[in-house]
């Protein structure tokens, strides 16, 4: 009986208890619910004006603001996490003016966000929802309000006939993505944007007769009922027109948001971005092409003797302080530390780039134009135009972007090429490549067919080095330093400027790698070359270099000498040194000599044999006329003096730059190799050094 009456007690405190909790919760709810209609309130009239809205702009550009000037610290920490925030109160803002006003149109563009996340994840992984679709869908969407609103004077079937018309035309980019994965089951990308926009009509209906298959006529069909329905049913309703300040509200935000928020999606730079990036780069190309067909004068070039080809192989971004040729510890070019020591090549010490980027640097050393003679990269012959002129087909591969702000110039002296082969379908500023530079070398093997022993031939390769992202510049199963855990990184350039030494650590890992899968490449591009009829001479140079030790790419605005730290290769064949003993004897006198990349041009000219009107022989470094100097030599386009390059200071403060070694072979007398010394009485035989 005891135990009764206290299991009762219990229970009826209990249920005292809970009635407490009950009663307290009730009181709560409808505070909060107080609470949720005023924020609800507030939200709709912030939408709705325009003054108000104007606020929120004027908020957004000066938050961003802050966190461009501040680079550090609390500020852009809390401009960072303020940004998601307006956005996100802006659109749940907007939802609950069109579900008072609008419902149909908010179902259609709930819908479309949500479809356009769904896709964004199967091609590209986890989707930029706040800074890229909804700032995108809020664009869209006062676009249609303003054209709608715009249209209130017109017959209710108009409009309605305008939005399904309109978001039929939103909507196939994403139904055309859908459809890809569908029917190949693989992930859309900027190379099926090029190959769309390489396409003939022709073309493009044959490849809808044979892919087009039933799910994707269904998947097209759903979708037109959805937007159809969507559109007659918002038409339909009475009173239901957004109010005209709340129009306008909502496209000031919009046009805010875009310029200043919007960070593009993976789906948007593998489409809609694509094609616009695509036109706008093609159209500044054209312009340069346009202008230097315009300036270039009459070229005065002729040659004598056919059936000679010559391959010169630009890299990208590599230091000659990293490579094992020049000393660096690790070996990173281990097949030219093995072809340098004979007689054959020459390796140059003191080779400096004109500038530390690729443009303003290719754009002397592939014209006639230098730090020296003061013309002008738009009104000067390339070698390209140089050789043909002088009756030389020629051949252009590149891996590099063929347009963007970083590559158009030079594109437009490759397409002057007679063939011009590029493997990057990537445009404006990417970094991203589709393939790894070897893919260049199953291209040079199909080309040569093309090669004929009957002409003179000039072969260029461009390849994409050492360029940032260091790790995805080679196969992973190809890295040889390191922990093989550094991987292609999404924001290379933060990486690289943290201040982790263990990331920093695993970036020049990286670098070095990119490096020696050069090395590799080179090997093979030369082996396939020495197949070629007439194959002459072989030059390799960099662009320019990378100061990856101290985190600084190559980035002007923070220049060092190591910006410039290049090699300089050249190979000559038997019958060239033979043929040619003066300029070879020349070459190989001229190894400690200062160049720079600007004169590239007067040295292929001299190399193969050109007589051009504006050759110049005093830069030339096949040729004994030769003058550059420590003096004179020159970087950064003029700015900066060679000889104040601390390297070069130091080595002066123990003895001249100019008598520098190779540092992996000197030269002495070899008693196996006296055949090369009566055949070449100039050069003395080399040995590795121990």
């Amino acid at each position: 009986m005891f135990g009764g009456r206290w299991g009762a007690a219990v229970v009826r405190q209990l249920m005292k208890n809970w009635g407490v909790v009950c009663e307290r919760l009730r009181l709560s709810g409808g505070r909060f619910s107080r609470a949720a209609q005023s924020v609800h309130t507030q939200l709709l009239k912030i939408v709705s004006r325009p003054a108000a809205a104007t606020a929120v702009a004027v908020l957004i550009v000066l938050l961003i603001t802050m966190q461009r000037y501040f680079d550090h610290g609390v500020i852009p920490s809390v401009t960072r996490s303020l940004t998601p925030f307006i956005v996100t109160a802006w659109a749940i803002g907007i939802t609950l003016l069109l579900r008072r006003d609008s419902f149909p149109t908010l179902c259609f563009y709930v819908l479309l966000v949500g479809f356009a996340c769904f896709l964004e994840f199967t091609n590209f992984g986890a989707p930029r929802l706040i800074n890229s679709w909804l700032v995108l869908a809020g664009f869209v969407l006062a676009i249609e309000l303003v054209a709608i609103g715009a249209m209130r004077s017109l017959p209710r079937i108009f409009r309605a006939a305008f939005s399904i018309l309109y978001r039929v035309v939103i909507s196939s980019v994403l139904l055309g993505v859908l459809c890809y994965n569908l029917r190949f089951n693989a992930s859309i990308s900027g190379q099926t944007s090029q190959a769309l926009l390489q396409t003939t009509l022709f073309e493009a209906r044959e490849f809808l007769s044979i892919y087009v298959d039933a799910r994707s006529v269904l998947v097209v069909t759903a979708a037109l009922l959805i937007i159809i329905a969507c559109g007659v049913a918002q038409h339909r309703l009475r009173d239901a027109d957004v109010p005209r300040s709340a129009i306008i509200a909502i496209a000031i935000v919009a046009l805010t948001q875009l310029a200043y928020l919007y960070r593009p999606s993976g789906l948007d730079t593998a489409t809609v971005g694509y094609f616009y990036t695509y036109y706008t780069e093609l159209a500044a190309l054209r312009t340069i092409v346009a202008a230097r067909q315009k300036s270039l004068p009459s070229i005065g070039a002729h040659k004598t003797t056919k059936g000679e080809t010559y391959v010169l192989v630009i890299g990208e971004s590599q230091n000659k302080d990293h490579m094992s040729l020049h000393g660096y510890s690790r070996k990173t070019t281990p097949w030219i530390d093995e072809q340098i020591c004979r007689p054959n090549w020459v390796s140059f010490n003191h080779a400096y780039s004109n500038y530390v980027q690729t443009v303003p640097a290719l754009s002397l050393a592939l014209t006639e134009a230098s730090q020296y003679n003061g013309r002008a990269y738009i009104s000067s012959p390339s070698i390209l135009d140089v050789a043909k002129a002088a009756g030389f087909r020629t051949f252009w591969l590149s891996n590099q972007q063929g347009l963007g702000e970083w590559n158009n110039p030079i594109t437009a002296i490759a397409e002057t090429a007679d063939v011009y082969i590029k493997i990057n379908s990537n445009i404006g500023k990417s970094l991203d490549t589709d393939y790894y530079d070897s893919k260049l070398i199953e291209k040079f093997a199909q080309l040569k067919g093309q090669i004929h022993s009957s002409d003179n031939n000039l072969v260029v390769f461009h390849l994409m080095g050492s360029h940032g992202d260091y790790c995805g510049r080679y196969p992973q199963s190809f890295a040889k330093f390191g922990d093989g855990k550094s991987k292609k990184s999404k924001a290379f350039y933060n990486v690289l400027l943290s201040g982790n030494k263990e990331v920093r650590r695993r970036e020049i890992d990286c670098y070095d790698n990119s490096i020696a899968f050069t090395d590799y490449v080179l090997s093979q591009i030369f082996a396939e070359a020495k197949e070629l009829p007439g194959f002459r001479a072989f030059v390799y140079l960099p662009d320019h270099a990378e100061a990856v030790d101290a985190g600084l790419m190559h980035d002007p605005q923070r220049f060092t000498f190591a910006m410039t730290h290049i090699s300089l290769l050249v190979w000559l064949s038997d019958a060239f040194m033979t043929s040619e003993a003066d300029r070879a004897k020349a070459l190989h006198q001229h190894e400690n000599s200062v160049w720079t990349n600007d004169l590239l041009d007067d040295l292929l000219v001299g190399l193969t044999g050109i007589d051009a009107k504006n050759h110049d022989t005093s830069y030339d470094l096949s040729s004994n006329g030769y003058r550059l100097d420590w003096n004179s030599a020159l970087t950064f386009h003029g700015a900066k003096k060679v000889k104040d390059d601390p390297q070069v200071l130091s080595a002066s403060a123990t003895g001249l730059p100019g008598t520098t070694s190779n540092s992996l072979c000197e030269t002495h007398l070899v008693t196996s190799s006296i055949h090369k010394l009566e055949k070449y009485p100039w050069r003395s035989p080399r040995r590795r050094r121990s």
